[in-house]
C-alpha cells in the first residue's frame, strides 16, 4: 500500500515475478466498506455496512466476517484503538445472517470449527488488581479503574460459553506496562490466533510480549517478548503486531519497534520458534 502524488488511487506498481496472483482483502479502520482486490489492482467487490467494517475476515462459507465501528457509549473504551461494538457476518451482498453485540470488544476475533466464536474484549479489572501492576503513568484522561484484556467465547445463539481473564494469568513482576504508555488499561491484546491443536496465539502490545495459552487450563504455555534480547545486541520486541501461527511451528510477527530502549526506534518481520526461543529469520 503505498501513495503518489500523481496517481493518489488504483494500482501504482506491480513486480509479478516478486508478488503472488490472487485476490487482496483489505479495508479501513472505522470505515463503511470491505474491498476484494484481483492482481491487477482491479475491484472485484465491495461489502458495505452503515455500522462499519472493520477487522474483516472470509469464512469458509464465502461470508464475510467483520466488526463494526465502536459505540459512544463504553465508558471510555471506544477511545481506545481497535473497539469494536459488533461482529456481523455478511452475505455476497452484505446482508446480515447473524451478528454478536458487545460494547468492549476489540482487536481480534476467530470463528471455530464448533460454530462458536471468540473474541478479544475489555472488562474492569476487579478491585486490587491495579495497584499491583507495574510500569506505565498515570494520564488525567485514564479512568479510575484499569481495563483488563478477556477472551470471551460464545455459541451461534450468542450465549457465553467461557472467560479467559488475563490478570488470572499475568505475572505482576513480569508483565510490566511499557513506561512511555498510561495506565488506563494493562497489556491491550491485538491479535488472537487459534492453532492447529486448539491452543491460543495471543499478542500483547503494552507489555510487549507473545504468547500461548492452554484454553483447559487457562495458563501460558509459553510468553516471549522484552526480556529476550535479538542476536545483534538489540532489544527484544517493542509494541508488536499481527501474530500469526506458521505450518513449521515458528510465530510470525510484525515488530513495531516504537519504544525501544537502547536503540533508535525501528520495526521488522520476525519468525521465532516457541520450542527454543530463536529467531530463525528477521
Amino acid at each position: 500500500m503505498t501513495w503518489t502524488r500523481n496517481r493518489p488511487t488504483g494500482l501504482v506498481y506491480i513486480d509479478r515475478e516478486q508478488s503472488l496472483p490472487g485476490y487482496t482483502l483489505f479495508c479501513t479502520v472505522r470505515g463503511k466498506y470491505a474491498t476484494l482486490l484481483d492482481w491487477d489492482g482491479r475491484i472485484v467487490h465491495r461489502w458495505h455496512h452503515e455500522d462499519g467494517i472493520q477487522h474483516v475476515k472470509i469464512l469458509d462459507n464465502g461470508n464475510l466476517l467483520v466488526q463494526t465501528k465502536p459505540t459512544e457509549e463504553a465508558r471510555g473504551a471506544q477511545e481506545i484503538g481497535g473497539s469494536a461494538a459488533a461482529l456481523l457476518e455478511l452475505d455476497w451482498d452484505s446482508n446480515v445472517v447473524w451478528e454478536h453485540r458487545d460494547d468492549y470488544m476489540h482487536h481480534d476475533y476467530q470463528r471455530l470449527s464448533s460454530g462458536n466464536t471468540l473474541f478479544l474484549r475489555w472488562e474492569e479489572m476487579p478491585p486490587g488488581v491495579k495497584e499491583q501492576v507495574g510500569g506505565g503513568h498515570d494520564h488525567e484522561g485514564d479512568p479510575a479503574w484499569m481495563w483488563g484484556d478477556t477472551i470471551r467465547e460464545v455459541d451461534p445463539a450468542g450465549e457465553v460459553v467461557r472467560d479467559w481473564c488475563s490478570w488470572e494469568h499475568l505475572d505482576f513482576a513480569e508483565d510490566v506496562i511499557c513506561p512511555l504508555e498510561s495506565r488506563r488499561e494493562w497489556t491491550h491484546a491485538n491479535s488472537l490466533e487459534v492453532l492447529p491443536d486448539g491452543r491460543w496465539l495471543i499478542s500483547f502490545r503494552l507489555t510487549s510480549t507473545v504468547a500461548i495459552i492452554n484454553p483447559a487450563t487457562g495458563a501460558f504455555d509459553w510468553k516471549w517478548g522484552p526480556e529476550f534480547e535479538w542476536k545483534a545486541g538489540l532489544d527484544g520486541l517493542s509494541h508488536q503486531h499481527a501474530a500469526t501461527w506458521l505450518e513449521e511451528g515458528r510465530v510470525l510477527l510484525f515488530d513495531n519497534g516504537c519504544h525501544r530502549k537502547r536503540a533508535p526506534s525501528f520495526s521488522r518481520v520476525l519468525e521465532v520458534d516457541p520450542a527454543t526461543n530463536e529467531i530463525g529469520w528477521n
